[in-house]
């Protein structure tokens, strides 16, 4: 998470973008426990176990064996990165890729690579959601 987060902020130093997409597209006037458990089920369990199925499941495991291991990881988070259609999250779903596609192929199994991206999800959104909100109702029990 820490490796994704500082090349997708090193990307927009560097280009000087603005960071207000995930901010518009994610802000809400305030969460409530119905909110935080669709939320966290979809964005931090089910897209990214999909997304896993897909990238390494597939794309990774069909270029590996035509073209060996950096070749299909370099290709298959690359793909990953195109599908954002936005530079500073491209760079970083990049670099999830690459990270992912060491843990799946050091593992031999898809499930630590699935393991790896839904920790980086669900820390990604409680960190977006208590410091990049403040002044935000976040319920605390």
């Amino acid at each position: 998470y820490l490796l994704e987060t500082g090349v997708r902020y090193g990307f927009q130093y560097l280009f000087k973008l603005p960071d207000n997409t995930q901010l518009q597209s994610m802000a809400t006037r305030g969460l409530t426990w119905i909110n935080m458990v669709v939320l966290i089920g979809l964005a931090g369990l089910a897209i990214p176990f999909a997304e896993e199925l897909l990238f390494r499941g597939v794309i990774y495991t069909f270029i590996r064996e035509r073209w060996g291991v950096w070749t299909g990881t370099i290709i298959s988070a690359f793909i990953y990165a195109l599908i954002s259609f936005d530079l500073l999250a491209g760079a970083a779903a990049f670099v999830l890729g690459v990270v992912t596609a060491i843990a799946y192929e050091r593992s031999k199994s898809l499930w630590a690579a699935v393991i790896v991206h839904v920790t980086s999800s669900v820390l990604s959104l409680i960190i977006f959601y208590i410091f990049t909100l403040p002044g935000m109702h976040v319920p605390v029990f």
